[in-house]
């Protein structure tokens, strides 16, 4: 009870929850209670509790989220990039190849970061860090230029200015970058 007299929230909190259990049948069974003879014994030594799992390492979850930047940008790679409006454009087969290729050697590096030995994981993330940086800056360079315009010449010779959205693909493959180049980052925490 407050100082007013009034029920406050928490008043009885502990009662409510005792008798919502024992509505609900999952209260305390009574003391006549025994298991059923019919239904086997768990086998001795299983763990079925969630507290006897055991965490994943570090080591481990940055490996795992490199991987998914690069798988990221690996599948970003193959949707579309951009969206043209008005003009009949398309993205380089050149700048596509090369993207698929830098999301493949980031899963490959995603890898070794948790695979090598200690010198071979810093490696790793030093090369991680450098390929997502360059890539993710390419692609915010792209999605940029996009935005603000790059000159091009239509097909009466007059200059004009080409603007497109960006597409799904590219989206996903900056957010690949950024995901790998956090791992690596992190990676480097876990050097000891």
């Amino acid at each position: 009870m407050t100082e007013r007299g009034w029920p406050s929230f928490m008043d009885g909190i502990d009662e409510r929850k005792q008798e919502a259990r024992e509505a609900g049948g999952k209260g305390t069974p009574p003391p006549e209670w025994q298991p059923d003879p019919t239904q086997p014994a768990p086998p001795a030594g299983s763990h079925l509790w969630t507290e006897h799992r055991q965490a994943i390492s570090p080591e481990t979850q940055d490996s795992w989220l490199a991987m998914a930047g690069g798988a990221a940008v690996f599948f970003g790679s193959l949707m579309p990039f951009a969206s043209f409006t008005g003009v009949d454009a398309v993205v380089s087969p050149t700048a596509k190849t090369a993207s698929v290729i830098c999301g493949l050697v980031l899963v490959a590096l995603g890898f070794v970061l948790r695979a090598a030995p200690r010198r071979g994981r810093l490696v790793a993330g030093i090369a991680i860090t450098c390929l997502s940086a360059v890539a993710g800056l390419l692609y915010m360079r792209f999605i940029l230029a996009g935005i603000t315009g790059v000159p091009v010449q239509d097909p009466f010779g007059d200059a004009t200015s080409l603007t497109f959205s960006p597409d799904i693909g590219i989206i996903l493959a900056v957010a690949g970058c950024a995901s790998a180049y956090v791992a690596a980052i992190r990676s480097f925490h876990h050097q000891g």
